[in-house]
């Protein structure tokens, strides 16, 4: 489609130079968002599979409506591919920006605007981004400092008549992170308190969390606050924070929370849902939203789960991968469940990838392993074999950068990877092959998980999506182009365990319906219907010989 069809659309922007031509799936999603908008509507969502062009997408239909936006994403791929395409402005965390006496320092050690580290408060580098991006149109951030400084100054989305946000799929995620409550052990001790022993009820943890407030009021007014004014800001946010989740939130919010506990001795205390602290804490900031991402996969059920109540619109953006292109076989080897793992199902999971590395000697190959442990074991398992040259494998976030540039730079690499199934490119020979050892269910070791699951109305569903998106995103890592292509094998038993022939039938009929509709990009209430039938008689067949 050559670019005179966009004459009709008005825009008060013109496009980007790189921008050559508009796809036809684009020019309609385009008019499908403007439309909605136009209509009143405060809430588009847009379903758009990898290859689409999303983020020109949304660009776009800021431009057209005339409107003030911000742009918010979750990686810093995208975040970095915004400013790249589009050269808006960008507003990361205070601990991005060096000061320009002390570069070993950053703004987070500021004490103010008396503060010595920059010649001046105008020549601090944070600053200088906060007001270019405040003036930009749109501005770049990440999701959880668009929470934290949507809650705190409330600056970036004033005066913004539209918020796109990115990777919308994780928004519940994001929110719930942003939103969890932890007190330390030393912390506490700090200001002369215990963490409530475990197992207490809410109300003593209530009252707990007032003593803790009034104490950091008494501690910041023991400070001097310019040479305090770091640990004054911190403490305010923390008093802030206590009495926005919790005790001015009342008996109804404070039923909705869990606590958690971990290794340490810290009171740590997560949001079973988010729906009930959504309005307030996020949808408040903007007048109008535009969600978009790859693996919506049920959209109704995502803005139910983030509390959005108003009437809203699904925008479905076809995908111009052929299907034929990205085969998933299941190869169900080994029952990857913790009980497995003690039965050694394990290491003939890691015999299965043996066999799939033989079957692929020449090619890259990235595998999900869901958790460094497994990744571990594998590299364990497979050292001094046949493939042990091929593999590449990180240990932790600070090395994943470099685990990926060297099984880029090796032909016929093998990635052993625990995180990347977001926010990874791997066009062309840098992926030819993706073996999902493991299904990548939520972690039902969180307690904030389990009670998800087992506590609340929609739990199954909520977990089997979460699952469903996730191995979506996974195996999307190595096909980003209609002529691109990869082959992707799931080795996990749970699949299909305990199954009959009869029983496989169905959930292969399954398997094939849900290749069909996340193949395609488009989810609705039709294919909905599809997939309850089906799964439907898989159940009254499991239980009804």
């Amino acid at each position: 489609m050559g670019m005179q069809q966009w004459e009709d659309l008005q825009w008060t922007e013109p496009l980007p130079d790189w921008v050559k031509e508009i796809r036809p799936h684009q020019y309609q999603a385009v008019l499908e968002i403007k439309e909605a908008f136009d209509e009143g509507l405060e809430m588009v969502v847009v379903s758009a599979p990898t290859g689409s062009g999303k983020t020109l997408l949304g660009e776009l239909a800021r431009r057209i409506i005339g409107e003030r936006g911000l742009y918010v994403c979750n990686g810093l791929a995208l975040q970095d591919q915004f400013v790249r395409d589009f050269h808006a402005p960008v507003l990361k965390g205070r601990r991005n920006y060096p000061t320009v006496h002390e570069p070993d320092m950053t703004a987070d050690d500021c004490f103010g605007k008396l503060c010595l580290l920059c010649p001046g408060w105008a020549e601090c580098p944070y600053e200088i981004a906060k007001d270019t991006a405040r003036r930009g149109n749109p501005a770049v951030l990440n999701t959880a400092y668009f929470l934290g400084e949507s809650n705190g100054p409330g600056l970036m989305a004033r005066d913004r008549g539209l918020v796109v946000m990115d990777e919308a799929d994780t928004i519940e995620a994001e929110l719930m992170r942003w939103a969890e409550f932890k007190v330390t052990e030393g912390a506490a001790g700090k200001l002369g308190m215990s963490i409530p022993r475990k197992g207490v009820h809410w109300p003593t943890i209530m009252t707990w969390l007032a003593d803790y407030v009034g104490r950091l009021k008494r501690k910041i007014s023991t400070l001097d606050s310019r040479e305090d004014a770091k640990e004054i800001r911190k403490l305010r946010s923390r008093i802030e924070h206590a009495d926005a989740m919790f005790l001015k939130a009342g008996d109804e919010g404070v039923a909705e929370w869990v606590r958690v506990y971990d290794r340490s001795e810290a009171l740590i205390l997560k949001p079973i849902m988010v729906d009930r602290i959504a309005g307030q804490f996020l949808w408040r900031h903007g007048k109008r939203w535009l969600l978009m991402s790859a693996t919506v996969i049920g959209a109704e059920q995502m803005l139910a789960d983030l509390g959005w109540t108003k009437p809203w619109r699904l925008v479905e953006v076809e995908s111009t991968f052929p299907v034929e292109h990205r085969p998933v076989y299941p190869l169900p080897a080994a029952l990857m469940t913790r009980k497995g793992k003690e039965a050694g199902e394990w290491e003939k999971a890691i015999r299965a990838l043996e066999l799939v590395l033989d079957k692929h000697p020449d090619e890259r190959v990235l595998v999900h392993t869901v958790s460094y442990e497994l990744a571990g074991l594998i590299m364990a398992g497979l050292e001094g074999g046949e493939h042990s040259s091929r593999l590449t494998t990180y240990r932790g976030a600070d090395e994943r950068t470099r685990a990926l540039a060297r099984y880029k730079a090796a032909e016929g690499g093998v990635l052993v990877a625990p995180s990347m199934d977001r926010g990874v490119d791997l066009p062309g020979e840098l992926c030819r092959v993706q073996v999902v050892m493991k299904l990548p269910h939520p972690y039902l070791g969180d307690a904030q998980v389990n009670a998800r699951l087992r506590e609340t109305d929609g739990g199954e569903l909520w977990y089997q999506l979460e699952t469903i998106r996730t191995l979506v995103q996974m195996t999307g890592r190595g096909v980003r182009s209609a002529e691109d292509w990869a082959t992707t094998y799931v080795l996990d038993k749970q699949l299909v365990l305990g199954l009959s022939n009869q029983h496989m039938l169905i959930l292969l009929l399954t398997f094939m319906v849900s290749m069909l509709t996340f193949g395609t990009g488009r989810t609705n209430i039709l294919f909905g219907l599809v997939h309850m039938v089906v799964f439907a008689v898989f159940v009254f067949m499991v239980f009804v010989p």
